[in-house]
């Protein structure tokens, strides 16, 4: 009996062994087809922007063409989806948004994936995000001013979002209520619409991205307030940090990598090292913060845990502010 149990223990090391030189045999060869990288946005957009990039860096690196599809819709949960069903073998992966891993499964009944089904490869990168006003609207032209007039006038002044549920309207919901605001929410369906009606004087301020807010800025359309980083933003460094006067108030909306959850570690660390690499680069960084975004490369430990952390913070913040999808 020993040695037939010594034996089985013998085969199913050898069995290990070899499905581990396996493994490691298939990320050495990996990729010897193109890869499909899926935008969980429309074209045009910044997601878009920095996804044909990266894929042209890649394919440069890899040496295997890297075809960029968009597959728009749900808040970036239909893109999301797609690497979520695809077959893990690394010749799919998206560049998402904290909206979908991290905020939509906690107001969604209907999610098509777990976070199961998918593997984190990299944090790409994170935006910065104004506020804005219309200074049609407002007396004041810094945040202090703007919050005053807001909380001396309950009811009168409103914001826009990019829909509920959005991460501008749950950091909204988190600076009305760390102010003390009555301000009334109307949701858009895109930072496009919300600039629009900002301009056009149908709200008064708003939260949003600035690759959508700074060319209202510079034209003077729009007056910038602060940004919602933990820290002020070296592209506009006179600008305050809403955490500076509401503490625990700040929202990043960032993009990261992600591939079919099983996907063999040996290929994840290929297209991890060779992202970060891209991601890091001097050249990369100056693309990226021409758009209003900063470069991060992460590892796929740190952008699950970030990931861990940011679903604890909203979900408290839409169960106070009974935020829901119907």
């Amino acid at each position: 009996m020993r040695k037939l149990i010594a034996g089985i223990a013998l085969a199913a090391a050898f069995w290990a062994g070899s499905l581990a030189a396996a493994s490691a045999q298939a990320a050495t060869d990996w990729p010897t087809q193109p890869i499909k990288f899926v935008v969980s946005a429309s074209a045009g957009g910044t997601s878009d922007g920095i996804a044909r990039y990266l894929a042209q860096k890649l394919s440069q690196k890899l040496g295997q063409p890297v075809v960029v599809e968009n597959v728009p819709g749900a808040g970036s949960v239909a893109g999301t989806n797609t690497a979520a069903q695809s077959q893990p073998d690394g010749y799919t992966m998206v560049i998402t948004t904290n909206a979908a891993v991290a905020i939509a499964p906690l107001l969604r009944d209907d999610m098509p994936y777990t976070m199961d089904d998918l593997a984190a490869v990299t944090q790409t990168n994170q935006q910065v995000n104004l506020l804005v006003i219309n200074p049609d609207k407002f007396a004041a032209r810094d945040l202090a001013g703007v919050l005053k007039e807001i909380k001396d006038n309950p009811g009168k002044f409103s914001y826009g979002s990019s829909g509920v549920g959005a991460t501008n309207h749950l950091a909204m919901e988190l600076l009305k209520s760390a102010a003390g605001l009555d301000i009334t929410h109307v949701p858009f369906k895109s930072s496009g619409d919300t600039m629009n009606a900002l301009l056009g004087g149908h709200i008064d301020i708003a939260l949003d991205g600035a690759p959508s807010v700074l060319p209202h800025v510079k034209s003077g359309a729009l007056i910038p307030l602060a940004v919602s980083t933990p820290k002020r933003w070296d592209g506009m460094p006179e600008l305050p940090a809403l955490d500076e006067t509401l503490p625990g108030v700040e929202l990043v909306i960032w993009h990261g990598i992600y591939v079919k959850g099983g996907t063999p570690k040996p290929i994840i660390d290929k297209l991890g090292n060779a992202l970060r690499e891209i991601i890091h680069t001097p050249e990369t960084v100056a693309f990226l913060k021409e758009r209003g975004v900063q470069a991060v490369g992460s590892t796929p430990e740190e952008l699950e845990d970030l990931v861990r952390r940011e679903a604890e913070k909203w979900k408290k913040v839409i169960a106070d502010a009974k935020i829901s999808i119907e």
